[in-house]
């Protein structure tokens, strides 16, 4: 969603992948570092 939200709009999006756009915007205004860990762990 991080990716596509340049190409989308973030309210189509979230109604797409069936999450709350609130969610989204919660966990983009986290500090870079933490979304970074998250981000590195998903992908291990």
């Amino acid at each position: 969603m991080k990716q596509m939200r340049l190409h989308y709009p973030i309210p189509l999006l979230s109604r797409v992948l069936r999450v709350s756009a609130s969610g989204f915007y919660a966990w983009a205004k986290q500090p870079l570092f933490e979304w970074v860990k998250e981000e590195i762990q998903s992908n291990h």
